[in-house]
């Protein structure tokens, strides 16, 4: 399962073998669940389904998380705000990464 957030919302969306994505919508307003999001059904170049894009990777995650949020902001009004550029449509983000911080000094080599 993939955790997607687009302004006020969080997406979580998964994979299933019958070439749907099934998941939920959360934000302030309440969920949204879907059981049946499916990619376009003929593949152009640069989408879900296309040569290079598999339907588990996280680029097609991404792409379905937009499509997610658009029904799911269409259906209810109510449910927040997602964030939106004017040339690229809804802004989807992964998760903040955990980087770990190494707070280790250098050793100095001492030799025998």
């Amino acid at each position: 399962m993939a955790k997607r957030y687009s302004g006020d919302l969080v997406v979580q969306i998964l994979y299933h073998d019958d070439h749907t994505y099934k998941g939920y919508v959360k934000g302030p307003g309440g969920t949204y669940k879907f059981t049946d999001l499916r990619p376009p059904q003929i593949p152009t170049a640069g989408h879900v389904g296309s040569h290079g894009i598999d339907y588990d990777s996280p680029k097609a995650y991404e792409e379905m998380a937009e499509s997610a949020i658009a029904f799911a902001t269409y259906d209810r009004e109510d449910l927040g705000m997602p964030e939106y550029g004017e040339r690229d449509g809804y802004i989807v983000h992964r998760p903040p990464s955990k980087k770990r911080s190494y707070n280790k000094q250098m050793r100095l080599y001492r030799g025998r």
